[in-house]
């Protein structure tokens, strides 16, 4: 089993790309292995709940961190190249923090599902972004992700909708008209004859509620429970 973080690293890789090329249960161990021999928390962690390397045979007995432990302790194998953190809108408003050595994991599974799941050819569509720019929100995993989304498979008229008091509603009016009520945000149609945005993607777990005023439209403020990604049908 190698112990080398980076080693290891290519191995996950190659398995992004082609998960033919390993076995799940067999790199899913080597991942536990090494994170068990290089981080001393989580190795604290598996040994209170009898998990060692030795005694775990199946991926799915992998002992899961529970999200809390993040906000005070560092689980991480190596150097971070990233450090996300979460929204802090929890009780206490403690942030967690994700050091993340190897943030190009992040873009390899997004360029391997991306384009397939969400039916992106050649021809880019443009999207709408409603969360915060890497810019406006450096240490978010999500606007890191989607940044590389909108980088790599967006066409032009694409752009981030989000401004210093929340959603934008002047920049999105050339996109169209919302359509919508208080419990969220249900569609946008262009202005222009190109067709209507389709709802592509929802993310279910939220990290900042969103608030703007159809001053233009209808003068009704829409709270967007969930972030929302829309492209051209």
């Amino acid at each position: 089993m190698p112990t080398d973080p980076y080693s290891l690293k290519k191995r996950v890789e190659r398995f992004i790309g082609d998960p033919s090329e390993d076995d799940l249960d067999g790199l899913a161990l080597a991942v536990f292995g090494l994170q068990f021999e290089h981080i001393e928390g989580y190795r604290r962690f598996c040994v209170g709940r009898q998990a060692t390397p030795e005694s775990v045979q199946r991926w799915q007995d992998i002992p899961m961190i529970p999200t809390p432990a993040f906000k005070s302790t560092v689980f991480c194998v190596g150097q971070p190249v990233e450090v996300f953190r979460s929204s802090g809108t929890t009780v206490g408003g403690e942030r967690s923090a994700h050091h993340h050595p190897f943030p190009d994991l992040y873009r390899r599974s997004i360029d391997a599902t991306f384009p397939n799941f969400c039916r992106i050819g050649s021809d880019l569509p443009s999207m709408l972004s409603l969360i915060p720019s890497r810019l406006q929100a450096p240490d978010s995993s999500l606007s890191f992700m989607i940044d590389h989304v909108l980088s790599n498979f967006a066409g032009s008229g694409t752009l981030h909708a989000i401004g210093r008091r929340g959603v934008e509603a002047g920049q999105t009016a050339a996109h169209g008209e919302f359509t919508g009520d208080n419990h969220g945000l249900d569609g946008i149609h262009l202005g222009d004859n190109e067709g209507r945005l389709r709802l592509a993607h929802a993310a279910q777990n939220l990290e900042q509620d969103f608030e703007f005023e159809f001053v233009e439209n209808t003068g009704r403020v829409l709270r967007l429970h969930a972030f929302v990604y829309l492209h051209k049908a």
